[in-house]
């Protein structure tokens, strides 16, 4: 199949490190499968064993997306970290991946365990009180579908990251300025209780300040 290359390459993302490390903290990923000329999308919890570059996912035993990846093992799957909406500049904080990959229905019970004790263990608070309530769970285990994926490539992009809003900039300006100004001579206690007072009067002048500005923009127009 034809690799494509991004048309941005100051988007890729291509770092093996944060390619890791956005696998390990996204909780839920989108596969996208085909039968028949027919495609469709699923999205489930899932775990990336990093050493094997396999992605795991359980599912119900039956259903349409075990009937399509038991006829066409071949899946494509999108993990998105959303790191929010930049507003007023209409875009989007973000990291995004793209593997392609063939996935296997486990059947081997000793596998099965090992899939779930993985999934487990990233998406439950308490994994140990989980897995011991289904560790004497034999049909359990075997009604429960666990799917692995291996992945052969992982592509990146990543949107701009996020800004710092005027008034967080505003605010820790003031208290750069206001910190090395002078409160020399009064104890840690007072000092801390000027520089506070001082922090809110230059805030709330400045805030006020830009409205005005603001409003004689609006004004004008």
């Amino acid at each position: 199949m034809t690799r494509y290359h991004l048309r941005r390459s100051d988007k890729e993302l291509s770092d093996p490190d944060e390619i890791e490390r956005v696998l390990a903290s996204v909780r839920i990923m989108t596969v996208a499968c085909c039968l028949g000329n027919e495609p469709y999308l699923f999205t489930v919890d899932f775990v990336w064993e990093p050493h094997a570059r396999q992605l795991w996912f359980h599912s119900a035993s039956e259903g349409r997306k075990m009937d399509i990846i038991k006829a066409n093992p071949r899946v494509c799957v999108t993990v998105v970290e959303d790191r929010g909406y930049i507003h007023g500049e209409c875009d989007h904080a973000y990291r995004s991946l793209i593997l392609d990959g063939e996935a296997q229905v486990v059947t081997d019970l000793a596998e099965k365990r090992r899939g779930l004790e993985l999934l487990t263990r990233k998406h439950e608070r308490q994994p140990e009180t989980v897995l011991a309530r289904l560790a004497g769970d034999e049909e359990a285990l075997r009604n429960v579908a666990i799917v692995r994926i291996t992945v052969d490539a992982i592509s990146g992009k990543q949107g701009p990251k996020q800004r710092e809003s005027c008034a967080t900039r505003t605010r820790s300006n003031l208290m750069r300025r206001t910190l090395s100004s002078g409160t020399d001579g009064l104890s840690s206690q007072t000092r801390d209780r000027h520089t506070l007072v001082r922090l809110d009067r230059s805030f709330r002048a400045s805030m006020k300040k830009q409205r005005h500005s603001l409003g004689t923009q609006w004004s004008l127009q």
